[in-house]
Formats: structure tokens, C-alpha cells, sequence
């Protein structure tokens, strides 16, 4: 058995997913997506793997699984970039946060990234994973956001 990361367990219930499985999914997806590069290329592969035969807005669509989404979304009331800017949006994020290299830019790096939201669902999984490849990169302990402390990590975004 998989073990998993207290993070990832967190990160999942943030997202109301309490399943063993997606945090063995998740743990793996993450062990991988850690010994590649952060492009959009890889990004993108994450998203498919933690995603894979997941329901999103209660029905199957294999076809926003690993792609940058084609549907317009709201999160906590806030509307999101229309989806035809998503994919400038999101090339622009890489040109300028992939490198982030201190705690606090990786924070902004992660804002940022969640304000694109450049998938129709599992963005927050995905960004938190990207959150702490980031900070693994530099040397700092993966981010634990757990779900008590939800609250306090939504602010982040204000």
C-alpha cells in the first residue's frame, strides 16, 4: 500500500474527495509529476492521472481529463477567466511563476494559478501539487492546507 502524504490526504478532503484510493492516486500521480519538469506538458499529465474515471459535475467527461478547460466556471461566487483565455492565461502563468523561488513567491504562484483555474475541475488538487513541486524545488516542506484550516487558506485568494 501507498503511503500517503498527510498533505495529500488534506488536499483531497478540501475537495470533499474522502477516498483511500484518490489519495493512493493522488501519491502517485505526485512521486512522478515530482522527477519531471514544470511545464504544461506535465501539468496537464498530472491533471489526467489524478482525474482519471472521476466524475465532474456528476456525470463522466473524459474529455476535459487532462486538457485545459472549454467550459466557462464559478468558484465561491467568483467567476473565472472565460475559457478562450485560459490557454494564454495559463502559458503567461508559466512564463512568469514556473520559477518561482522563495516561499512567498511560490505562495503568490499558486494565487495566481487557482485565479486562471485552467481545468474544469481539480484545480485546487492539481495547484496544491504544483504549490509544493515548487517548494520542494527550493527546499521547503510541502505545504499542509488542512481541511480545518480551509477557511484561512481561502482567504489566500481575496
Amino acid at each position: 500500500m501507498t503511503q500517503v502524504p498527510q498533505w495529500i490526504r488534506e488536499s483531497n478532503l478540501i475537495e470533499s474527495v474522502n477516498e483511500r484510493e484518490a489519495d493512493a492516486v493522488c501519491t502517485k500521480a505526485y512521486r512522478r509529476f515530482l522527477r519531471r519538469s514544470l511545464t504544461l506538458k506535465n501539468v496537464l499529465a498530472l491533471h489526467g492521472e489524478i482525474m482519471a474515471g472521476r466524475k465532474i459535475y456528476g456525470d463522466y467527461h473524459p474529455e476535459w481529463i487532462g486538457a485545459l478547460r472549454n467550459v466557462d466556471v464559478w468558484v465561491g461566487g467568483r467567476v473565472c477567466p472565460n475559457w478562450q483565455q485560459v490557454p494564454g492565461l495559463i502559458l503567461n502563468w508559466f512564463s512568469v511563476w514556473a520559477l518561482a523561488d522563495t516561499e512567498e513567491s511560490v505562495r503568490q504562484a499558486h494565487i495566481e494559478f487557482e485565479r486562471v483555474h485552467p481545468f474544469a475541475d481539480g484545480n485546487g488538487r492539481v495547484g496544491r501539487m504544483v504549490m509544493n513541486w515548487q517548494r520542494h524545488k527550493i527546499g521547503l516542506p510541502p505545504a499542509n492546507i488542512t481541511w480545518l484550516d480551509r477557511w484561512e487558506y481561502y482567504g489566500w485568494f481575496q
